[in-house]
């Protein structure tokens, strides 16, 4: 029997095995669920701790000592607050073409041409 080829199955057996197979998996579905829902032990709480800040950090923010610091500081936050048109003017005059100038990790090539095309 075993040296016999065997035949191709009909469609119906195909549905057949189909069925049998969908059945058993639903099955074990529904098992799982009822063991997960015959688990009623009591939840383990975890103790409430505040989380420990990574760089420690100072009251407040801090005012700078030097008055012309602190001029300086003031009338930037004076434009700031102002309006919309001069807080934006303020962060574009931020940004210029030797904002990130002196980079260390560039290689030594690149800054020698850096050096030599792009002069102020």
């Amino acid at each position: 029997d075993s040296k016999l080829p065997k035949l191709p199955l009909t469609d119906k057996e195909k549905r057949k095995i189909k069925r049998k197979e969908d059945l058993e998996r639903s099955n074990k579905r529904k098992k799982g669920k009822n063991e997960e829902e015959e688990d009623n032990r009591p939840m383990e709480v975890a103790p409430l701790e505040p989380p420990r800040p990574i760089v420690p950090m100072k009251k407040g923010p801090q005012r700078p000592d030097d008055p012309k610091e602190l001029a300086e500081t003031l009338a930037m936050g004076h434009l700031l607050t102002e309006s919309k048109k001069t807080r934006m003017d303020l962060i574009d005059a931020g940004y210029n073409r030797w904002t990130f100038e002196g980079d260390e990790l560039l290689p030594d090539w690149f800054r020698e041409e850096e050096e030599r095309f792009n002069k102020p």
